[in-house]
């Protein structure tokens, strides 16, 4: 008589997860570690539209413009169908890369194991990115040192808040006793 019943984990958005305890109210670490990771998400994602999907997406909004020249911008030869083809395939492939990263970060936040694993290993992509960045670009171009932080910074955040909503799940999924 002495045992609780176990629990899902429950599905309304911003409820803790976790078994009860043994006054049968949620155990706050559970929660704790719960709106970290949120937090912590919500803030990467912003950092992410800051320094990543906005820079791709004005990329391929050049690329998209660069397509109705006769010639090529920068210099060179005339803008052929199989140039455009090609300027047009790469716009698509970073709107594509835009908006999957948009779901995968929306989904994460719902805490779905396998978006919070991509955010994570985006995550070591943005520090790697930023990181090779600062050290090429420091003491040549302030800018891009500057972004080339911003990007850094946004990896960890992302890796973190990854991290955080692993370790919430598992918590939950596994409870101590007491």
């Amino acid at each position: 008589m002495d045992q609780l019943p176990l629990l899902d984990p429950p599905t309304v958005h911003d409820a803790p997860i976790g078994r009860p305890g043994p006054d049968c109210a949620r155990r706050t670490l559970d929660g704790d570690l719960e709106r970290s990771s949120t937090v912590t998400l919500k803030i990467g994602a912003a950092l992410v539209a800051l320094f990543v999907m906005l820079p791709v997406a004005g990329l391929a909004a050049m690329l998209l413009y660069a397509q109705t020249y006769a010639t090529w911008p920068l210099g060179g030869g005339d803008m052929t169908v199989e140039f455009r083809l090609q300027l047009l395939s790469v716009t698509l492939l970073l709107v594509g890369s835009v908006v999957s990263c948009a779901v995968v970060l929306r989904r994460s936040l719902r805490r779905g194991w396998f978006a919070l694993a991509v955010v994570g290993i985006g995550g070591l992509a943005c520090i790697s990115i930023g990181v090779k960045g600062i050290i090429e670009a420091t003491g040549v171009d302030g800018l891009i040192t500057a972004l080339s932080w911003g990007v850094a910074a946004t990896g960890v955040v992302l890796l973190l808040g990854a991290s955080l909503g692993m370790a919430a799940r598992v918590q939950a999924a596994h409870p101590h006793p007491g």
